[in-house]
């Protein structure tokens, strides 16, 4: 059987700039929600209908089929505003919340430096047309603290605040039986308090998706997060980043399944003294769908080089929690 693919490439790039292009159906062209299709009736018996949804082929050649085999949808770091994340390449309605944690550390020759960042994230996703995701990220809790060895001249330090709120926007322009790319954008608003300077940032990036066999899903992001520290007074910090992510999901049943993903982040235009390479993480973690409309996930965070590695990060945890209704 011919695999289709389905190209909607004008239409993501107006979305992206801001203005929506509705998809027109085509005459020769099922609607992935067709009202019904009859089977053959047994001899005697009268004609039954199948909902179009619950056929086996439904939503095969759309982006129904690999939902949920997405990465661990966490940026290399916390504490900004998500940006760089690996993203799904299948849009999907989503609703939950999750955490982020990642400890550090050092030996020095006064003793044990450690570190713990944490951030507390809220997230609604709403898919629209099938092709079409638009959503909110908001960083509740910001929680950083860093413990120096006593006595010590240098204060511990440790700081709650409200993070950042990024609204995201993301459009599947190719897809098929077995491959998703998308494009997605989010815009980090300066809503963290006390800080020095105010800060902005931009994620545009791509997601790829590749389903070889239903269960099993090869994903792969590359945003690119682009920083601007405004300060009060004197020039602007701008920081620039790749954060390429590359992974197998797999799901052979609802209630569990699992996700390796290799991330890295590349600092693109680094201080001095700095290494471009400044993290890279292997994320390995478990995915469960104890409810229809439920998805459940915890990811271990290893770094493994990198910049920071052994400095700022030793070892996180990935946790989140969401209701996944299909709402339209």
């Amino acid at each position: 059987m011919g695999r289709r693919l389905r190209f909607r490439t004008a239409g993501v790039w107006w979305v992206l700039l801001g203005v929506l292009v509705p998809r027109g159906a085509t005459a020769d062209e099922p609607s992935a929600t067709g009202a019904a299709e009859t089977e053959p009736a047994a001899t005697g018996a009268a004609a039954t209908t199948v909902p179009a949804a619950e056929s086996p082929d439904a939503g095969a050649a759309g982006a129904g089929s690999g939902k949920g085999l997405g990465p661990l949808e966490y940026a290399p770091e916390p504490r900004g505003g998500n940006l760089g994340a690996p993203r799904a390449a299948i849009p999907e309605t989503r609703m939950g919340m999750g955490l982020h944690w990642v400890m550090g550390g050092e030996s020095t020759s006064g003793g044990d430096v450690a570190r713990h960042d944490l951030a507390w994230l809220v997230v609604g996703q709403l898919e629209l047309f099938e092709w079409l995701e638009v959503g909110l990220e908001l960083e509740l809790l910001q929680h950083h603290e860093v413990y120096y060895p006593q006595p010590s001249p240098v204060a511990d330090e440790e700081s709650d605040e409200f993070g950042f709120l990024a609204p995201r926007i993301k459009a599947a322009f190719l897809t098929g039986d077995v491959i998703t790319l998308a494009a997605g954008v989010g815009l980090m608003l300066p809503t963290a308090g006390g800080r020095d300077a105010l800060p902005l940032g931009i994620d545009p990036g791509f997601h790829f998706q590749a389903r070889p066999i239903e269960m099993l899903s090869i994903n792969f992001s590359l945003p690119f997060v682009l920083r601007f520290d405004v300060p009060d007074a004197g020039d602007t910090v701008k920081s620039f980043f790749i954060d390429p992510t590359v992974g197998v999901a797999v799901m052979p049943v609802d209630f569990i399944g699992g996700f390796v993903d290799a991330q890295l982040a590349v600092w693109l235009n680094p201080d001095p003294g700095a290494k471009h390479l400044r993290l890279v993480n292997l994320v390995l973690g478990v995915r469960s769908r104890p409810l229809p409309w439920m998805m459940v996930e915890l990811g271990a965070i290893v770094p493994v080089a990198g910049d920071i590695y052994d400095k700022l990060a030793d070892f996180g945890l990935g946790f989140r929690i969401a209701a996944t209704p299909d709402l339209v």
